[in-house]
């Protein structure tokens, strides 16, 4: 029997990649995640072998069944053919029913009397029961899904052999609502990685993917109906502009998920956050700091564009309102709006709408009846005019305010908690909002993880690896997480098993000098030198790596991978595994960005600060202080590191009117001319070999561009000290050694003494 590995495509060599500790193969009952409710093992093992097949007992069990054979494949180099009709031993067998019942009470919403309620149910619950054969059972199409993830999860390899571990499980969410939210309105998130977010929440039993449209940066719903939403839209941390998602791509989306057992939850962000909107149609959207809400024309527009949105996410049971941080104070001044709060009353209020806060309640009345009438129940931010008037068929996610979170629990709303803050991970659980805990009698829906203005490389390689971590306990409140090290493991092991069904290849970098991540929204890999970038992914028999380095999808017609990539530029590499022309899982995508930081001084000996009288650094310039007159100076070592390693900032001596002074040695194998281009915030003096080369009073920052100094070093160690005055705000400096040329200076070295 072959050994199962990740193997390389080109020429069938073995890579270790990302951790290198995890065992790709591990699974089994210790390691499922979310933890079931019940499990018990009854010893034995049930082989997967090449005769093995999944059997959907029900035709509408069909597309699951292809995905399972699809994920399984890549698990274990088995391909199980779908199949219909009598199970035989060894095979996987698909099972809905309507009857199965969870063991406790579950808060979730529901049809009833023709509307979506929040409900206490027993139903969602699934059942696993491998012996001979593996019966998934389900209470519904999503149920039988969230079984097949634990059944992924299950497959064990021992003695060259695949096998299912003979066991009994029955699981069902604690709560209905299990979920995370993709930012889609500030950097662009292309549709493969929402559909890589989908196989990561399918896998760890994530029910639902909220979708934030739009917000000020901006507006990405694709509208038939308002073509111009969208035609000014603008970046935020240098990301990639957000372009309107086509409604063929977000059909494809709503398509894949529901296949996957995993709902899309749209959000129009009303009425704060509205930039954007305002920007393209400011005839319906623009109002005195939010939308106006005391327009006819904008209730008008909401209905259509709700309605577009809905006839594409059609299985959610949920509309995403918005109404986080409306600034609205400065809606009813106009002749028109008086005329529109005349015209309306709020329930039990036989008076005219009186003031802004009232309109912003009418508001949300309005829009939680258009979710009516699109067969959604209104889900909104805590933000939102939370008069005890509207609180009937509208959820709330708490995420910032333990005192507003208490407020919801003592009014009796529906809430669903999204903390921004969860203290320690291991004692954390769903009823946690924010140091403020739910008793387990309020109608607490569920726990959501918001995903706020990250690019696509941040969310595939930082946000959505740890999705699994709160959906422990979401999924299981009271889930035990034991000693958090070996909880810690538990998580990679399952997190490179998903990444192998979620986004098969993997990315593997040698040589080179990796500097760092460039912050967390970007996500950018920043990097000098020369590097060597390896793909690897489990290939069934015939499969192949395309990849693309500008940042387009791969598809069959993008070039095949066959050998190593040798790498000095910027590139946005994104690469797939396909079979026979199809995508398996999803793209794998990463950003690295090239740094040219030769000769620049990455360590110094740092003096200072110089202070004197409170001048400031114009006037300190030509002060001598005790490095130019060679006083006692005490010389403190720094060495630079991060994205931008030449870059030293006087954090630990930050003030302003001040001064402080550098020095590092710079060898020149030979007596030759040579260039200094230094950069600083605010002047810069420098010495070189104990003479003056230099001087320039400026106050700037120092990215502002760098001053050249032509300078001529002897052979051997040459002394460099610099002089960096501050008048106030930022302060530090970048130096560089070239050439006289210009070009790389070579046999340089440098040392901090």
């Amino acid at each position: 029997m072959k050994s199962r590995k990740l193997r390389l495509v080109a020429a069938g060599i073995t890579l270790a990649v990302c951790c290198a500790a995890v065992d790709v193969r591990a699974g089994g009952p210790a390691d499922l995640l979310p933890t079931p409710k019940s499990i018990k093992v009854t010893g034995g093992e049930m082989p997967l072998t090449a005769k093995s097949r999944i059997v959907a007992t029900d035709p509408k069990l069909k597309p699951l069944a292809a995905i399972l054979s699809d994920e399984i494949w890549m698990i274990t180099d088995l391909k199980l053919a779908p199949a219909t009709g009598k199970a035989k031993p060894g095979d996987i067998v698909l099972k809905i029913n309507p009857k199965l019942r969870a063991d406790a009470d579950i808060v979730a919403v529901q049809k009833k009397d023709g509307k979506q309620q929040v409900v206490r149910t027993r139903d969602l619950a699934h059942m696993i029961a491998a012996g001979g054969t593996a019966v998934v059972e389900g209470w519904d199409y999503r149920a039988v899904c969230e079984g097949t993830a634990t059944l992924l999860q299950a497959v064990t390899w021992k003695n060259g052999k695949w096998f299912l571990p003979k066991m009994q499980i029955k699981d069902w969410p604690h709560a209905g609502y299990t979920g995370t939210m993709i930012d889609c309105a500030r950097q662009w998130i292309p549709p493969g990685c929402i559909k890589f977010t989908i196989e990561a929440c399918r896998f760890w039993k994530i029910r639902y993917v909220q979708l934030h449209f739009s917000d000020n940066h901006a507006y990405t719903f694709g509208s038939k109906i308002f073509p111009k939403l969208g035609n000014r839209n603008m970046r935020i941390s240098q990301g990639i502009i957000a372009r309107c998602y086509t409604q063929e791509e977000m059909r494809d989306l709503e398509a894949y998920a529901v296949a996957r057992g995993v709902t899309l939850v749209p959000e129009l962000e009303t009425p704060g956050h509205y930039g954007a909107m305002a920007r393209s149609r400011p005839d319906l959207f623009n109002g005195p700091g939010c939308m106006p809400m005391a327009s006819e024309k904008l209730y008008e527009a909401l209905d259509k564009l709700m309605g577009e949105m809905c006839s594409i996410f059609k299985t959610s049971p949920f509309f995403h309102i918005g109404c986080d941080e409306a600034n609205i104070y400065g809606i009813g001044k106009t002749p028109k709006e008086k005329e529109y709060m005349k015209k309306h009353t709020l329930p039990g209020d036989p008076h005219p709408l009186n003031d802004a806060w009232q309109v912003y309640i009418m508001h949300v009345i309005r829009m939680k009846k258009l979710c009516q009438k699109y067969g959604k129940i209104a889900i909104a931010w805590e933000g939102l005019a939370s008069d005890k008037r509207v609180k009937d068929d509208i959820i709330i996610m708490t995420w910032y305010h333990r005192k507003f979170a208490a407020e919801m629990e003592r009014d009796g709303w529906n809430v669903i908690t999204v903390p921004w803050f969860t203290g320690p991970i291991p004692t954390w659980n769903m009823y946690y909002a924010n140091d403020h805990i739910y008793k387990r009698t309020t109608n607490v829906l569920g726990a959501q993880r918001p995903m706020w203005q990250m690019s696509e490389f941040s969310m595939l390689q930082g946000y959505v690896p740890v999705l699994c971590e709160r959906q422990e306990r979401t999924w299981g409140p009271d889930n035990d997480w034991g000693d958090e090290g070996k909880y810690r493991e538990r998580m990679a092991r399952s997190t490179e098993r998903m990444f192998k069904v979620a986004a098969p290849v993997r990315v593997v970098t040698e040589g080179g000098k990796i500097l760092g991540v460039s912050d967390g929204l970007k996500g950018w890999i920043a990097y000098s030198g020369a590097l060597t970038v390896k793909l690897a992914a489990p290939v069934p028999t015939g499969g192949k790596i395309h990849y693309t380095l500008d940042g387009t999808e791969p598809t069959p017609q993008s070039p095949v991978y066959t050998k190593p990539l040798k790498m000095e530029q910027t590139f946005r590499l994104n690469a797939a595994l396909f079979h026979d022309g199809r995508m398996l899982g999803s793209c794998n995508r990463v950003k690295y960005e090239w740094r040219d930081i030769a000769g620049w001084i990455t360590e110094y000996q740092v003096a200072g600060p110089y202070t004197k009288d409170n001048l400031p650094g114009t006037k300190l310039f030509d002060i001598p202080f005790e490095p130019e007159t060679n006083g006692k100076v005490e010389w403190k070592p720094w060495k630079g590191g991060g994205t931008s390693p030449g870059l030293i900032t006087f954090g630990n001596i930050h003030g302003d009117n001040r001064c402080a002074y550098l020095r590092a040695q710079i060898w020149s194998p030979k007596a030759q001319n040579a260039m200094l281009l230094a950069a600083s915030d605010d002047g810069v003096k420098a010495w070189l070999n104990g003479k003056e080369v230099h001087a320039n009073n400026a106050v700037r920052p120092y990215n502002e561009g760098h001053d050249v100094v032509k300078v001529s070093l002897k052979q051997g160690w040459n002394q460099l000290m610099l002089k960096i005055t501050q008048d106030n705000g930022g302060w530090g400096a970048m130096v560089r050694v070239v050439a006289a040329d210009g070009n790389k200076f070579e046999g340089l070295k440098i040392k901090a003494e």
